[in-house]
């Protein structure tokens, strides 16, 4: 395990938190930035677990977890929506990101 970056990804969610919790017309990007954003952010978020050693469906389905949750705390944000769409390229950058990493664990 690599505490560190465990370390990261925990510091990491906790900045996608915040800034999912800004009202809606503090944030956003026009259509389709948003969607490579949200697939930085959690492709981000996916290689830190598996770098910090989590093994490869860990690492996704904590992601894919998160990425929901960040979406239904939006529901509870002014301004804010839940979209399945960003879900998916929150899952998308997930994927690519552990598509791209490499790893001696399996």
């Amino acid at each position: 395990m690599n505490r560190a970056r465990l370390l990261l990804a925990l510091a990491w969610a906790a900045a996608i938190y915040l800034a999912s919790a800004q009202p809606g017309g503090q944030v956003g990007l026009p259509h389709p930035w948003d969607k490579f954003a949200h697939a930085a952010a959690f492709g981000v978020l996916a290689w830190l677990l598996r770098t910090g050693g989590l093994p490869l469906t860990a690492s996704l389905g904590l992601t894919a977890l998160y990425a929901l949750s960040d979406e239904l705390h939006q529901l509870f944000v002014p301004g804010r929506q839940a979209d399945p769409f960003d879900w998916l390229a929150d899952l998308a950058g997930a994927m690519i990101a552990l598509g791209l990493t490499k790893t001696n664990k399996t």
